[in-house]
């Protein structure tokens, strides 16, 4: 009984450093009180349509983290592009860049609707960061005999 409340205080301990990490990533000049009400917006949003907005979101972050990034080392004149493995928490922590530069790119955050929209594409396995992180697949797959490459650099 008592690790079921230790797991429980554990994952909403998680859940908010997710937040935290998204806040502060996405903050644009120092105003993280404009994007703490925008995802707050958002939030409500999301709990309007019955769903339960930190499940969606958590989802939205582990859809767009890749399980491979990749690096590229110069040596001998010659670039490698050498795919890495990385960890679960690099891989949630690349999930959040690559939604805030998406969001950055398109240069929508302020509007509460297209971020909605991409939270529920993200969550459902659509939208546009799915095809980033394939190409990065894709590059890795590509590049894949250079993993021995990478055990000699570490």
């Amino acid at each position: 009984m008592n690790s079921i409340k230790n797991t429980l205080i554990f994952t909403e301990f998680l859940k908010k450093k997710i937040f935290k990490k998204f806040i502060n990533t996405l903050m644009i000049q120092g105003k993280k009180e404009k994007i703490e009400t925008i995802l707050f917006n958002v939030l409500k949003r999301i709990k309007k349509t019955n769903e339960n907005p930190l499940i969606i979101f958590i989802n939205a972050v582990k859809n767009a983290s890749p399980l491979v990034i990749v690096k590229t080392v110069k040596k001998r004149k010659r670039i490698n592009i050498i795919p890495r493995i990385i960890s679960k928490t690099k891989q949630i922590n690349y999930g959040i860049l690559n939604i805030v530069k998406f969001l950055k790119k398109n240069k929508k955050i302020k509007t509460e609707i297209f971020f909605y929209s991409e939270l529920i594409k993200i969550s459902n396995n659509n939208g546009d960061i799915l095809n980033l992180k394939k190409e990065v697949y894709n590059i890795a797959f590509e590049n894949k005999l250079l993993v021995k490459f990478n055990k000699q650099i570490n």
